[in-house]
């Protein structure tokens, strides 16, 4: 598949075939993008192929920051509300640091728990040099910067993501949708139809992009015919069988999608996934 960036509506489509899904590119301020990618490599380790189409499509002077996770001024901390699929935590001097600073925050990693992350930032480091802070363990991944505490020296902004300095990136957070149908069948469904109608809905909610709202008429819709990506709006052949949906239900992100019109919504980063689904056929 493609690779595509995004950056203020712009579309920018580097050589193709690289695997990846998507790259929307979001302008975050002087000088900074952030870079979110749909890549079914995971965050265990950093990708050098998606750093090296970073750096090859960014503009010279940009940095791809990555998450901003917290600011420091001084002895002054604000912790952001934005959290992350997970990544690592890098720290950005916001001027230059003149002798080693050294301190500590905590995040929560992808087991919910509450770790802590040394940071030393040596002597003579030039502000916008990104420095890789000391996680708990070499593997572990930070969601959310709870708190920092500074020593009060110098001021930072403290960054969540994968890859390499100035070549950050960030998986989407999935968001998996669960559905839960009440059928009645005619007197002669076709075979395997509530198999059917399960393949269907998983193809359907694998097809989401980040970002994409799911609409509930459109679950309805694929119960009723198979998801076909080739197809015009993806409806393929009618499923043969269903005398009445009784009842649909779909849930996802914290939300319920219960009639025409209702809808799971999403943020920018986050991306629909299938979860549990459903099929009951009643008498």
């Amino acid at each position: 598949m493609s690779i595509e960036f995004r950056i203020q509506g712009t579309i920018l489509k580097p050589e193709q075939g690289r695997g990846l899904h998507l790259f929307p590119v979001l302008s975050d301020g002087a000088g900074d993008l952030g870079v979110l990618v749909d890549h079914s490599g995971g965050i265990e380790e950093v990708s050098e192929e998606i750093v090296s189409a970073i750096g090859a499509n960014k503009a010279a002077g940009t940095q791809a920051r990555g998450c901003l996770a917290a600011t420091v001024d001084a002895s002054l901390v604000v912790v952001s509300n934005d959290d992350v699929y997970g990544g690592q935590v890098w720290i950005r001097p916001r001027s230059f640091i003149g002798s080693e600073d050294t301190f500590s925050l905590t995040y929560l990693d992808m087991n919910g728990q509450t770790q802590t992350a040394n940071v030393t930032v040596p002597a003579a480091t030039h502000r916008g040099e990104m420095i890789l802070a000391e996680m708990v363990t070499e593997s572990s991944r930070a969601k959310k910067v709870l708190t920092v505490t500074p020593s009060g020296n110098y001021s930072y902004d403290i960054l969540l993501g994968m890859g390499e300095a100035d070549h950050l990136y960030n998986l989407p957070e999935l968001v998996a949708v669960g559905i839960l149908a009440h059928i009645r069948l005619t007197a002669t469904p076709e075979t395997g139809l509530v198999d059917l109608i399960k393949e269907s809905q998983t193809a359907f909610l694998g097809a989401f992009r980040m970002g994409e709202n799911l609409e509930f008429s459109d679950v309805q819709r694929f119960l009723q015919n198979y998801f076909d990506p080739t197809a015009d709006e993806s409806v393929g052949r009618a499923l043969k069988g269903i005398d009445e949906i009784v009842s649909l239900q779909v849930t996802g992100g914290g939300q319920a999608a219960v009639k025409n019109g209702d809808k799971i919504l999403v943020e920018e980063d986050w991306r629909i996934e299938a979860g549990l689904i459903n099929i009951v056929v009643e008498d």
